[in-house]
């Protein structure tokens, strides 16, 4: 890292979804309905209005441009394919394309995602960089699931390239980053309130339901893009939503959890 570049240059941030179709659990979920909208336009909509955000990409598998790539377009987002499984890999392609300084990693199962949490982590990172090398809300565990993401340097993502071998290694590298605090210093973006027994993210068909009943009712308002304070305001009036599918929230997974069971779920 070079502080006297990064003082004096602006940081190119990139941000990234990243989505396959070949997910195990609920098989192409990124093409599944939320109100009318592929999960994937929804993710779109909400990641696309991050204002500090430079370059917008969906990172996804080689196999899957042909049906991602022009959902991609029409929101003037670049798609760049690459290997299903080695997620390194798969980033290092967007860096090599965007010649970005950072990435922010969105993952595709998270349709209400917010910008605004977004923006603030990018100019939390912006402030400390290069002191940091990477800004996550996983590690703060009290997020709502599926508006969590990361911000991880360009020189961190190729450390970890040199430095992880193994195929689950390199798909769960956020386990290896938070194992190692002085190789990778953290900024941990923190809730003062604890939200993690709220699930916004989609694996099961529980979380579509959810999520559905979610976009309706803010969709009926006019508002079609409340932030998490709302959202979470919503479910606090109507705290039988919350039970729709909070019993798939496993807290023996990341990261909550950073011994091997955890690497093994995170797969």
């Amino acid at each position: 890292m070079n502080p006297k570049r990064a003082s004096k240059t602006p940081l190119k941030i990139i941000t990234a979804i990243q989505v396959r179709l070949g997910s195990k659990r609920l098989p192409e979920k990124a093409l599944r309905d939320i109100a009318g909208q592929q999960l994937i336009v929804r993710v779109l909509e909400r990641v696309t209005r991050s204002k500090e955000t430079d370059v917008f990409v969906v990172a996804t598998a080689k196999k899957d441009l042909p049906i991602l790539q022009p959902i991609a377009t029409r929101f003037g987002v670049l798609c760049v394919g690459g290997s299903e499984a080695d997620l390194i890999a798969r980033y290092q392609k967007v860096f090599k394309k965007c010649g970005g300084d950072a990435l922010v990693r969105i993952v595709g199962d998270s349709p209400l995602i917010d910008p605004e949490l977004i923006d603030f982590g990018i100019r939390e990172f912006r402030k400390r960089f290069p002191k940091i090398s990477f800004v996550s809300t996983h590690l703060s565990k009290k997020f709502p699931q599926g508006v969590n993401y990361e911000i991880i340097s360009r020189e961190a993502m190729l450390v970890l390239d040199q430095e992880l071998k193994s195929e689950d290694e390199r798909e769960a590298f956020m386990l290896y980053v938070s194992r190692h605090p002085k190789k990778f210093p953290v900024y941990i973006i923190k809730s003062r309130q604890d939200f993690s027994h709220i699930r916004l993210s989609v694996d099961y068909p529980e979380d579509l339901e959810l999520i559905n009943k979610i976009y309706s009712h803010f969709l009926s308002g006019k508002n079609i893009n409340p932030n998490m304070r709302q959202i979470i305001s919503f479910l606090k009036k109507n705290p039988s939503l919350i039970k729709i599918n909070n019993h798939h929230i496993d807290k023996t997974k990341y990261p909550f959890n950073l011994d091997e069971r955890a690497l093994k779920k995170a797969l």
